[in-house]
Parts: structure tokens; C-alpha cells; sequence
């Protein structure tokens, strides 16, 4: 499922990536504000794809197939505050890092990287290969 169109979207409330396999893409074309609360629980998959930026929550649950995908354009400031119990988050994106370290470990989330990171640094001391 995709949610997308010409306009932005502001979420002031839920949205949740909730049926285990099932990817929930977020990319509508003039970015992405979130407010609220945005997860991958029950083993759901959320792709972020567009610019998008969150003074709201991202929620994993213990479930090891949930799993996020940071994708579009974002910045480390812009991320929120990550509240993970398992899970996956993978930066598949570009992270604008400028002066700062995006740190997934065992409480925001071990990570992998098919993205790029900006003027900073990406550390994820749970995955191979990232120091």
C-alpha cells in the first residue's frame, strides 16, 4: 500500500505498518511532516520515500521483522524520537547529518545502509561492517 499524491501530508496521529510482510510506503510527491506516531509493529514494514521530516514518534515493536526503512531525504534533527523494542531500521536514503552521528544501537535500532549519510556520521556498532 502507498500512500502518495501531488500534496503533503501531516501526520498528527497514527500511521502503522501492522500486517507482518506487508510494506506500507509513505512518498506523497511535496514531502512529509509527522506529528504523531508512525510504526512498523506485528512484523509490518514502513518505507519512508519522500523529503520528510518528524518532531513525532517512530515506534518498533519486539517483533524481528518489523522493520523501517528511512528512505527520501531527511536530516538527523528531523528524525524524531525513536522508540524501538526490535526490529529493523535500515537507512535507505539520504541522511543530511551535518555536525551530528546518527547512532542505531540496541534502543533506536541495529541498522543496515543502502543509502547515503551527509556531512556527519552513521554508526550502527550492531551491524557488521559500520563502526
Amino acid at each position: 500500500m502507498e500512500i502518495g499524491g501531488a500534496n503533503a501530508l501531516v501526520n498528527k496521529g497514527r500511521i502503522s505498518a501492522n500486517v507482518a510482510g506487508l510494506t506500507l510506503t509513505v512518498a506523497p510527491n511535496s514531502g512529509f511532516t509527522n506529528t504523531g506516531t508512525m510504526e512498523a509493529i506485528s512484523g509490518g514494514i514502513l518505507t519512508l520515500n519522500t523529503t520528510w521530516s518528524s518532531s513525532g514518534t517512530m515506534h518498533l515493536d519486539a517483533n524481528a521483522a518489523s522493520t523501517v526503512n528511512l528512505g527520501g531525504t531527511f536530516t538527523n534533527p528531523a528524525l524524531g524520537t525513536i522508540n524501538r523494542a526490535g526490529g529493523i531500521v535500515n537507512l535507505t536514503g539520504t541522511l543530511t547529518n551535518t555536525n551530528a552521528t546518527l547512532t542505531l544501537n540496541a534502543t533506536t535500532g541495529h541498522g543496515t545502509s543502502s543509502g547515503r549519510s551527509t556531512a556527519g556520521q552513521w554508526r550502527s556498532p550492531m551491524a557488521p561492517g559500520f563502526s
